[in-house]
């Protein structure tokens, strides 16, 4: 048996201690402070923001929810193939590329659907409904839609009347970036003489305030060809009077005030003139029905704790014209001519996370003229006020 020798037994003791005092105090030194400076640093506010995406799920009416990104992948075209993505959502496309195109939710009609573009309704005093095809998808920044009430209280009155709602939000090129401008262009061509080119500017006046230009051209004939079939003989037709050109221009305004609150103005320009080719008839394909559209908007939207929205005039202009002999002078012209003035105040309250309320208000004053005979020249005066209570306790 093997004793250990005393001393050698001290030594190690010893050396161990000292090895121990020497690494406290080498932790204490890195305790002092900073390793670089020996201060303590103050790291700045870092801000962020983002857009608040509705909810599609967690709401009592879920909402359809379409973002840039999808309509990029999904190779879209034009709104009209994004809203068929839209489960109840019904598109009836009036004659192709240059046809109208309106959309109904759950077959209730398309004066049933409210289009609210950037917030602020879209409205027609002649027909009541909506043509989504003179919106440029190039220009979209997110697509929603909602059925029944909207989980967003703090809307117009005129949305909360309506049975669908087809939100269209149209995008900031320089929000969430630092960059002094930006500009984009591209063309796109098809079949049937089609050629779309369109171009965007964007400008930053301020670090708060920024201004856009967008504006998209759009060219078809629209002559495509197509197989008739009557009885035991089939020919080969091709589409007549179906061609268009459109011209669509908007200037936005972006500003931020100093208490986060936001200030947006828009001013919108579009005309179009457009063949209307009407149903296929045996032995008579003759069509010369057309249809012209100028529809011009400015509207100003202001968000904080209260939300106003104002459409300082809006005008629109439709004029139709048919060529056939059972006209007097072989030919029909009809002029319409639409104004509104729209103000709408909406102001939300919420006490707790559960609770909230609101109180939209709208008034409009619309008028309708034309060139008919005897015509009355209506003029209409609409208040529209919802008032709306909302609780909500975990998943009920």
């Amino acid at each position: 048996m093997i004793k250990d020798n005393p001393c050698r037994c001290i030594w190690l003791r010893f050396c161990l201690y000292c090895f121990t005092c020497c690494l406290c105090v080498n932790l204490q030194a890195q305790q002092a402070g900073d390793s670089i400076t020996g201060k303590v640093h103050a790291i700045p506010e870092v801000g962020i923001k983002g857009r608040r995406v509705p909810q599609r799920i967690s709401v009592a009416m879920p909402i359809q929810v379409l973002e840039k990104n999808e309509l990029e992948n999904l190779g879209l075209q034009n709104i009209a193939d994004a809203v068929r993505r839209f489960a109840g959502a019904n598109v009836k496309d009036y004659g192709g590329i240059g046809g109208l195109k309106t959309v109904s939710v759950r077959s209730l009609g398309a004066t049933h659907t409210a289009v609210a573009y950037d917030g602020v309704a879209v409205s027609n005093t002649q027909a009541g409904q909506i043509d989504i095809g003179r919106f440029a998808l190039d220009d979209i920044d997110m697509l929603s839609l909602s059925v029944g009430q909207n989980h967003d209280l703090l809307q117009p009155a005129r949305l909360f009347a309506s049975a669908g709602i087809l939100s269209i939000y149209s995008k900031n090129p320089l929000e969430g970036t630092d960059k002094a401008y930006t500009f984009k262009g591209q063309i796109k061509s098809g079949s049937f003489g089609l050629i779309n080119p369109s171009l965007t500017w964007g400008q930053r006046i301020t670090q708060r305030t920024c201004y856009t230009l967008n504006s998209n051209y759009l060219q078809a004939d629209g002559n495509y060809p197509f197989k008739l079939i009557n009885g035991k003989y089939t020919t080969n037709e091709k589409r007549k009077n179906s061609d268009i050109k459109s011209w669509h221009t908007e200037a936005n305004l972006f500003h931020t005030l100093k208490d986060s609150s936001q200030l947006n103005i828009k001013a919108y320009y579009f005309d179009s003139e457009r063949g209307l080719p009407g149903s296929v008839i045996l032995y008579n394909d003759q069509a010369n029905e057309r249809l012209w559209d100028r529809n011009i908007f400015i509207q100003a939207r202001y968000l904080k704790d209260i939300t106003s929205e104002w459409t300082l005039q809006g005008y629109s202009w439709n004029k139709y014209e048919d060529t056939d002999v059972k006209y007097e002078g072989g030919r029909q012209t009809d002029i319409n001519k639409q104004q509104e003035y729209y103000l709408s105040a909406t102001i939300q309250w919420q006490p707790c996370s559960t609770f909230s309320t609101s109180w939209a208000n709208d008034l409009v004053l619309n008028t309708l003229d034309n060139n008919l005979p005897n015509n009355p020249n209506p003029t209409r005066y609409t208040w529209l006020s919802a008032f709306n209570l909302r609780y909500q306790w975990k998943g009920l």
